[in-house]
């Protein structure tokens, strides 16, 4: 097995003999495995033990076990303890979650700190099939069904080519102690479930169940890069960047062989949900105009287009502007002031610029965004006065380009759109004697 480990190790990159890595021991017979094949290997290693306090003394009784284990192979010992259950109920997650994610965050925290190049852990071919039936059961991309990966940034598993069967043995073998978790022996979880029951039923079917998925991880592997080089490759068609977000094409989605798993794909990393794909998809044609919401970005439906920014909930920030004040900035947007100008010639064709009457004012001005119900008179629409919302409909604008918009007011009249209309009542007439000139200065 010792010389399996290192084939292993060498074909995949995982370590070589001067990595410095840090095992996740737990005290069970995988990871004692482990380590004592880093031994044998005579690899560098350290050992880190997480006492999540589920056990009670039983939990206290493992992590004195791995110090006495790091002791034995004279290697440095790291180990904390959580109060999980208590952590599981303020995340509002499952004690499984919880002990997880503490574990790999603060196994990254000892890497970084120690600087450990590699993390090991004592996942084998045994967690990676019961993984698979796991995702393949509760719903799965293509990634959930490749299962355990053999390497994932730091984190590395160096027995996926072995089966419990094997570890078993080499553990006889070689007189390995280790400590036994009774959680393990019930059907209490969903995964126990499937390594207790369903698994046993499987190898009764076909014996060499560890083998065939290998050989089957293998082609998953091969069929996971395919796959990857062909959402990038839709990504670049289907997909921009813009100033505050991204836009996917419809149009284009449609045209592609698989739309669903096409957009599945790019919008994941935006935590957006399988069933809300399906729904984005099923709206796309009667509900322009549609919001989504994951745990950090909104999607809008605007007619062709799929509009994804991250969620900023816009309150109503008013800004104040002083006479005679000669700049302002809203954060990511600085506006100029020039005050007492004289009536112009002639008018700037730009857009971001606006020259107002300044004696027709009344100060302070004020910048905001709009809100549900106002209206102004669009200058060159003969004094008509016109809702913004119909205004913002009439620019084909969508909902997030309207969030955007800041609105210069005097008292509680609107004197520009900033950026797309001056209002009639503060145009530069005959009659003008000084001129404001509000510039969107333009990064």
């Amino acid at each position: 097995m010792l010389e399996e480990f290192k084939a292993f190790c060498q074909k995949h990159q995982l370590v070589s003999p001067n990595t410095t890595t840090v095992i996740a021991l737990s005290g069970g017979i995988d990871s004692v495995v482990l380590c004592h094949l880093f031994s044998l290997a005579k690899w560098p290693f350290a050992i880190a033990h997480c006492n999540f306090q589920l056990r009670g003394e039983e939990s206290n009784g493992d992590e004195q076990f791995c110090k006495s284990l790091a002791i034995k192979y004279d290697v440095p010992f790291f180990s904390t303890q959580f109060d999980t259950k208590q952590v599981a109920i303020d995340q509002k997650q499952s004690v499984q979650v919880a002990a997880r994610n503490l574990r790999y965050t603060w196994l990254k925290e000892i890497s970084i700190d120690n600087q450990f190049e590699t993390i090991a852990t004592a996942h084998h071919n045994n967690d990676r099939i019961e993984t698979f039936l796991y995702n393949f059961t509760k719903g799965s991309g293509i990634r959930g069904l490749r299962s355990i990966p053999i390497k994932n940034e730091k984190i590395i598993r160096p027995l996926l080519f072995s089966s419990k069967e094997d570890i078993l043995a080499f553990a006889k073998t070689h007189d390995l102690k280790h400590r036994e978790d009774a959680s393990n022996a019930t059907t209490k979880y969903d995964r126990n479930q499937l390594r207790l029951e369903a698994i046993p039923v499987l190898k009764a079917i076909n014996p060499n169940l560890e083998k065939t998925t290998l050989q089957n991880f293998e082609h998953l592997k091969e069929l996971e890069q395919i796959y990857l080089w062909a959402i990038d490759w839709w990504r670049t068609k289907v997909m921009k960047e813009t100033a505050t977000g991204y836009a996917i094409d419809l149009k284009k989605l449609m045209d592609s062989p698989t739309p669903a798993s096409i957009l599945f794909e790019l919008l994941t990393p935006f935590g957006f949900l399988n069933n809300q794909v399906q729904n984005i998809l099923a709206e796309r044609k009667i509900n322009s105009g549609s919001q989504f919401f994951s745990p950090a970005h909104r999607l809008l439906i605007n007619r062709d287009v799929l509009l994804i920014e991250p969620t900023e909930k816009f309150q109503l920030q008013i800004l104040e502007i002083h006479q005679n004040q000669t700049s302002l900035s809203t954060g990511d947007q600085p506006f100029s002031f020039q005050w007492n100008r004289p009536k112009p010639d002639t008018f700037p064709s730009e857009k971001n610029i606006a020259l107002l009457d300044q004696n027709k004012l009344q100060f302070p001005l004020q910048l905001r965004r709009w809100q549900s119900g106002d209206s102004f008179y669009p200058l060159g629409m003969n004094g008509q006065r016109q809702k913004l919302k119909d205004f913002f409909i009439n620019a084909k604008l969508s909902l997030f380009e309207k969030e955007q918009i800041w609105l210069l007011v005097s008292g509680n009249k609107i004197c520009w759109v900033v950026g797309h209309r001056l209002d009639e009542r503060f145009k530069v007439t005959e009659d003008t004697v000084v001129v404001l000139r509000v510039e969107l200065l333009m990064c």
